[in-house]
């Protein structure tokens, strides 16, 4: 059994008001290996902030900006990023099983956002092609 499945049967360690305020702060934002799993982080600018060894189990990323995020080997499963910026993120190592990547952009636009996902990049490739399938 791998640590971030232990944390993970865990509660949050923080709030969604916490995490604003962090933000409100304007310093260097580090949440790592803090546990926010099943947090509601809708709309939020995350850009810079280091999440990376956190657990963020079906954390809701949706609408957020994540530019320049590090979310290295967090344990992601089941999160949400629709709609999410994820430009020049890094997600070396990251558990993204069953994530959540819906994108309301056209296909072409998808190929700019596969680069922030580092090693899973081939899954999202291969996601790509499927949809493109789908759509002749």
């Amino acid at each position: 059994m791998h640590a971030y499945q232990i944390v993970a049967k865990l509660d949050a360690e923080l709030k969604r008001i916490d995490i604003i305020k962090c933000i409100k702060s304007n310093e260097r934002i580090r949440f790592r290996g803090v546990n926010l799993s099943g947090l509601d982080l809708l709309k939020l600018d995350l850009t810079k902030i280091d999440f990376s060894y956190a657990c963020l189990r079906n954390v809701c990323f949706s609408n957020c900006d994540l530019h320049s995020a590090k979310l290295n080997y967090v344990d992601a499963k089941g999160a949400n990023f629709s709609d999410a910026s994820l430009e020049r993120s890094e997600s070396v190592g990251a558990n993204l099983y069953a994530v959540t990547l819906y994108l309301s952009v056209p296909i072409l636009a998808l190929q700019r956002k596969i680069v922030a996902f580092g090693e899973q990049a081939w899954l999202l490739q291969s996601f790509m092609m499927l949809i493109l399938e789908m759509q002749v």
